[in-house]
């Protein structure tokens, strides 16, 4: 099987939201670097199952994605607060960071 069609396989299987870990390792060493400034902003993300015992936690907690503010700053956990009884004043936006300590 060509690399590329292995690539398609891998593809089709995140798409169905089920693979292995060693799959969507495998998935991700496949993929093109991407520039810094293309990541800039508000990202959504959605998770993938790997049958890993955490799956489905982090949608959970509400786990909405990434926000890249510049090179140096990044909201790596971005969670919503979207709950039915917010929506009509906005969802309320959180993140998670971790503080790097000093030298």
């Amino acid at each position: 099987m060509s690399d590329a069609r292995q690539v398609d396989l891998l593809r089709e299987r995140a798409y169905q939201d089920h693979m292995s870990l060693q799959e969507a390792l495998a998935l991700c060493d496949t993929l093109p670097c991407v520039d810094i400034d293309t990541l800039m902003g508000r990202w959504h993300g959605s998770e993938i199952s790997t049958n890993n015992p955490l799956d489905g936690l982090l949608a959970t907690f509400g786990w909405y994605g990434k926000e890249f503010i510049d090179r140096d700053h990044v909201h790596p956990l971005l969670f919503s607060d979207c709950r039915p009884a917010r929506r009509r004043r906005g969802c309320a936006w959180s993140s998670i960071a971790a503080e790097s300590a000093p030298p």
